[in-house]
This record gives structure tokens, sequence and C-alpha cells, in this order.
């Protein structure tokens, strides 16, 4: 039972992270202001959708993890509860190194369409 309840708590992680481009303010992409009128372009939604599915993918490994791992395990013991906590954690850390080239891509495409000047 303990199981179902770590992979709810990972999907509901994966889905959160995965979908923040999506659901922050529509003039601000990856930590980048831009233009309202731009941000439907397909440059920028290429790289949303980009990080969505680099997400998701770590999230199907996770949720993998979390079942085997979770099929097996002893959770009368601290370490495998700790396994499986560490791998959210991971997930969430990984999380953020998928974001920083998303966010240096977006600066890259603000510098070369003249955006600078956007607050």
């Amino acid at each position: 039972m303990f199981t179902v309840f770590l992979i709810i708590m990972d999907v509901l992680v994966i889905f959160s992270l995965a979908f923040v481009p999506y659901v922050t303010r529509k003039t601000e992409l990856f930590g980048v202001s831009v233009p309202s009128e731009q941000i439907d372009i397909p440059e920028l939604m290429a790289l949303k959708r980009r990080y969505r599915n680099v997400m998701l993918g770590l999230g199907a490994l996770l949720i993998a993890g979390t079942c085997v791992f979770g099929a097996n395990a002893d959770f009368t013991t601290p370490s495998s509860v700790f396994v499986l906590v560490g791998a959210m954690l991971g997930y969430v850390v990984a999380a953020f190194i998928a974001y920083l080239p998303c966010h240096f891509a977006m600066k890259r495409v603000k510098a070369a369409k003249g955006w600078a000047n956007t607050p």
C-alpha cells in the first residue's frame, strides 16, 4: 500500500514539474521574459515540448523504479523509504538540471530576436 502512495506522490511531482512552462506567466518562459505577442512562436513551443518530454521520460523511469523497488522493499526499515524518497528528490534535481539548458536557450533566442529591452 505504501508503494501506491509513493507512486501517487511521484505522479504529482512529475506533472507539477513537467508542466511548469505551461502554467507560469505567459510573458515568462524558463525564467526569461518574452514579449506577450511572441510567446507562441514555434521555437518557444518546441522548447516547452522538449522540456516536458524529457521530464515525462525521466518521470516514467522514476515510476518504474518505484514500482520495481517498492514491490520488493521492506518498508519496516528506514533505508527502503530513504531510497524511494531519495529517488524522488533526485528527480527534482534532474528537473533543475533539465531546466538550465532551456533557460540558456531562451536567453539566446531573446538576444537573437532583439527582445533585450523586454522587462
